[in-house]
């Protein structure tokens, strides 16, 4: 039976962010790509993958000091250090403090049951990426269905 590589399904041209962008520039990538999930390059050497997902959850500690439990919230439930590191990298992180380092990767000639096996189980994007860790394009969700609309086999 014939195998599909990812090369023949993955996009060469795509959005990334380096490490020392801010994450207001990132945020400002994302939204413009649409993608949830972008890599992080430096170089052309994938350094990790910011995801949308990620920054939401920097902003899940309610900091609004007009909330009745607030008070409660800051003394009880969080401690201190965490508050202000959030803080922090929401106003003057990079990229850098929030990419995810562990991430799966695929290379040009794995096939496309690999990609949708993981793109099924929580992934967006998968970088593809040579054996010194070169960038060469990305696998999405959307490039996969693409190609299994199409009918050819996987």
């Amino acid at each position: 039976m014939f195998q599909t590589t990812v090369e023949s399904v993955m996009e060469e041209r795509f959005p990334a962010v380096s490490p020392n962008e801010t994450i207001e520039e990132a945020v400002h990538t994302l939204h413009e790509t649409g993608i949830g999930e972008i890599p992080v390059e430096e170089d052309n050497i994938i350094r990790g993958m910011l995801r949308e997902k990620d920054l939401l959850r920097l902003g899940e500690l309610d900091l609004n000091p007009s909330d009745p439990f607030f008070l409660f919230t800051v003394l009880f439930s969080t401690p201190a250090d965490e508050i202000q590191r959030h803080v922090e990298i929401l106003n003057k992180g990079r990229v850098r403090d929030v990419m995810r380092k562990k991430f799966e990767r695929l290379a040009p000639d794995d096939v496309v049951k690999k990609a949708i096996h993981l793109l099924a189980t929580g992934d967006e994007v998968l970088p593809v990426v040579d054996d010194d860790d070169h960038l060469l394009g990305i696998v999405t969700r959307d490039s996969v269905l693409r190609h299994v609309v199409r009918h050819e086999p996987v």
